[in-house]
This record gives C-alpha cells, sequence and structure tokens, in this order.
C-alpha cells in the first residue's frame, strides 16, 4: 500500500499491484490461494494527523476495527484487500484487487479536523471482494462507521459513536466512560455495547428477530415502561448520555461491566 498526495488527497492501495516475494518487509505481500482467496495484506501507513481526529469509515464491504491506541502520534491505517470468486478462480481475484480503491481525505468540520477514509470497487464481482480495515487513532474524537457487508468494533472510543452494518455485527466497548452518543446497528446481525459502570447514560435496545439483553454491574439502573423481550430502556446513573442499539435476526446487548475492553463476547450470527 502507498500513499500519493494529490490536492489534499491520499490514495491507498489503488493500482500498480506486482506480485513480490516477500523479502522487502515494507512491500505489500499479495497472496494467491491455489484453490479460493486472493488478498493482499498492505503494510501499515502513518497518516500526517496530529491532535484529535473525527473519523468517517464507508466502505463497500469488509470488517473494520477502530481502536484508541495509546503513544501514537498520528492515525495509523492497517488494509487488506481481498478476493474470492470460487475454486479455481483466485488468479482472477488477484488481478481483480487493482479494483480496490481506498482513500484517505482529511477535512475541516464543526468539531475540528476529520479523516474520512473511504473503499469501493467498480469491478463486476465486487460483491466477492472486500477490504478489511484497522484504524489505529492516537485520541479519537468523534467516529462515524459504516460498511455494507462486514463486522464492526469500536475500542476504547468514548462518544461520540456512530456505526452501523448493513449485514454483520456491531461492537462498540470501552473501559472509560462515555463523553457522547453511541449509536450500534446491525441490519442483519448482532449489536453489543459495552461500557463501564461509571457511564451515565440512556439505553435503547431493540432487537427485530431477536432479544434485548442487558448486563449492568456496578451502576443503578431503572428499566423503564415499554420494555419487553425484544425490547429494552433503561436509564443507567444519571442518564446523561444516548446508547442506541439496533440488531436484526439477532440479539440487542448492553452491558455494564468492569472490563469490557478485555471481555470476551459471543454473537449469535444470521
Amino acid at each position: 500500500m502507498r500513499f500519493a498526495r494529490l490536492a489534499g488527497l491520499l490514495l491507498v492501495g489503488c493500482g500498480g499491484i506486482a506480485r513480490v516475494d516477500g523479502s522487502d518487509p515494507m512491500s505489500p505481500k499479495e497472496l494467491v490461494d491455489p484453490l479460493f482467496e486472493a488478498f493482499a495484506e498492505d503494510p501499515a501507513e502513518s497518516l500526517p494527523i496530529t491532535g484529535p481526529v473525527n473519523l468517517d469509515v464507508d466502505i463497500f464491504r469488509g470488517d473494520v476495527l477502530v481502536r484508541r491506541a495509546e503513544g501514537l502520534e498520528s492515525p495509523r491505517l492497517i488494509t487488506t484487500r481481498r478476493a474470492d470468486f470460487g475454486a479455481g478462480r483466485s488468479e482472477d481475484g488477484f488481478l481483480a484487487l487493482d479494483d480496490v480503491q481506498i482513500k484517505a481525505r482529511v477535512e475541516s468540520g464543526p468539531e475540528g479536523p476529520v479523516l474520512v477514509i473511504k473503499a469501493n470497487s467498480g469491478h463486476p464481482n465486487a460483491e466477492q471482494m472486500r477490504t478489511d480495515l484497522i484504524i489505529e487513532l492516537p485520541e479519537p474524537s468523534g467516529v462515524r462507521v459504516r460498511s455494507g457487508f462486514g463486522h464492526i468494533e469500536v475500542r476504547g472510543c468514548v462518544g461520540p459513536i456512530d456505526a452501523q452494518t448493513n449485514e454483520g455485527n456491531v461492537l462498540v466497548r470501552s473501559h472509560r466512560p462515555l463523553q457522547g452518543d453511541v449509536a450500534a446497528i446491525s441490519n442483519r446481525g448482532s449489536a453489543l455495547v459495552a461500557v463501564r459502570g461509571e457511564t451515565e447514560a440512556m439505553v435503547d435496545l431493540e432487537a427485530m428477530g431477536g432479544e434485548a439483553r442487558s448486563r449492568v454491574m456496578g451502576a443503578g439502573l431503572k428499566i423503564l415502561p415499554g420494555t419487553t423481550a425484544s425490547r429494552f430502556k433503561g436509564v443507567m446513573n444519571e442518564g446523561t448520555w444516548m446508547i442506541t442499539v439496533r440488531a436484526t435476526e439477532a440479539n440487542a446487548s448492553f452491558h455494564a461491566i468492569p472490563n469490557p475492553e478485555f471481555t470476551a463476547f459471543h454473537f449469535d450470527t444470521p
């Protein structure tokens, strides 16, 4: 993955892919499974931004992990492009990786600079391709993530957070009390928000085709009228921030626990 500055635009992993033997540790690793999947693991790149930054991610397909990383001076982006065209077509998949376009741009926003990351593909078989992203931030402000197909995790951020996937699971968790509203939404999959008990929040869970589940430790929780097996409304502590969790054909969950970033969660995926 190489960055080229064009009028403030950073182009990532688009065009000019060549096979490498892996001898250069800073070169992309383009690997071809002899039967199925072709993928390119691009080397991590630091983005030329310092200080707190808002994040806006929108990708056509793929998993997204956004995490706060202490000690970083600037955001870091790690990408893996994948194509799975089925048995015997891994070479076609390798050639298709050129059509995955990943762009990162810094824009001005009302709350400060915004790092905008988008990924798309114009390939005729784009529905069989994906771009997985890992985005590490020294101190994120607001986080917005959209994926057309794939899981989303936002870890260590305190809000505002808006994470949504058309198909896949969404997990938002932080061991620091929230400082903004949170929305975790899956249009086909599970969604879960896990925070510390010190968080002040209004909690609204809804599961279409699943259950609305809450687990609260070390905090006061008032259950509001209208709560059912598939819908939960409550107030935790003073209820300052809004937590909205939506799931479809799976469960919508809220946890207030001592170690949300170090707890393993099980998801029932449709």
